[in-house]
């Protein structure tokens, strides 16, 4: 099988009392049609209970259609192999692997298959709550990534994945066609609607984002982010590098900085206080 090669990434610890993810102040439009939007809530996410009958009743036929597809597939993930380095001088270096399979980068754009092995939709996003759990999974039906209708489902739906990354999902077409659309604008939501929750973050958007000091001076890009179950885990950030090639890797605890909107006001990045920022500025002048 031809394989994809990960470099290897070097893990800082931020150990200074930094604000937990769940005490971030970051202010999200509010949402209109509340009633509407609870409504909705409650009838356009197929939830991992309402799936668990069906999951019950296609779990061997998915697990055969699993082993076909895994079969056929040219190309597979090695884990990301990393260094924990510290910021206490008196800590050793620590190995550390961060499972590729279980990283945003490898979650979106994935593939999802029904029982049968067929295609039947791509995963488009990934929405968080504001404590960094995954709350729901968004997926387009549209053969063309990026194009089609998208819908949200409970995140557990993504919990099966094959060696090459695809999702073995308890869905078909007809769930996905019935299911209420999805749009990130709180001015759709409606019965038929379903919208990101206000308290939701993109984690395609996420990606594009940057870790910056308390002015706002970009640190390191953020290039993906590990998941831990449904738990946001780890950042895994770039910097130094020339035309996006070459240059350095770190890691740091996903709950380590403050998200904020970005200068532009169309996105987030992931702030470090004044303390984090020597420390990782400390740690970046080691290249």
């Amino acid at each position: 099988m031809k394989k994809r090669i990960l470099g290897a990434v070097s893990v800082l610890a931020i150990m200074a009392a930094a604000p937990a993810y769940a005490d971030m102040k970051v202010d999200h439009q509010t949402m209109t049609k509340p009633e509407a939007a609870e409504k909705q809530r409650d009838d356009a996410v197929v939830t991992e209970k309402e799936l668990k009958q069906g999951w019950e009743d296609t779990k061997k036929a998915v697990s055969d259609a699993a082993d076909d597809v895994a079969d056929a597939t040219e190309e597979t993930y090695d884990d990301i192999k990393a260094a924990f380095v510290s910021v206490d001088e008196n800590t050793e270096i620590q190995n550390v692997v961060i499972n590729e399979r279980q990283t945003a980068s490898n979650i979106i754009g994935a593939t999802l298959y029904d029982e049968a092995g067929q295609s039947i939709a791509k995963v488009s996003d990934i929405i968080l709550d504001d404590s960094g759990n995954a709350s729901m999974v968004i997926v387009a039906d549209g053969e063309i990534f990026g194009l089609g209708k998208k819908v949200a489902f409970d995140y557990s739906i993504v919990a099966n994945q094959n060696a090459d990354g695809s999702v073995m999902a308890p869905l078909t077409e007809e769930v996905i066609d019935q299911a209420a659309a999805f749009s990130y604008d709180p001015q759709d939501s409606s019965d038929n609607v379903r919208v990101m929750p206000a308290n939701g973050f993109s984690v395609a958007e996420l990606l594009d984002g940057q870790l910056v000091n308390q002015k706002g001076d970009a640190l390191a890009d953020v290039e993906n982010i590990s998941f831990n179950g449904a738990k946001a885990e780890t950042l895994i950030l770039g910097f130094n590098e020339v035309l996006g090639m070459g240059g350095q890797k770190a890691a740091m605890s996903f709950s380590a900085a403050q998200l904020i909107k970005n200068a532009d006001g169309g996105g987030y990045d992931f702030q470090l206080n004044a303390s984090q920022t020597k420390q990782f500025e400390s740690y970046k002048n080691q290249f």
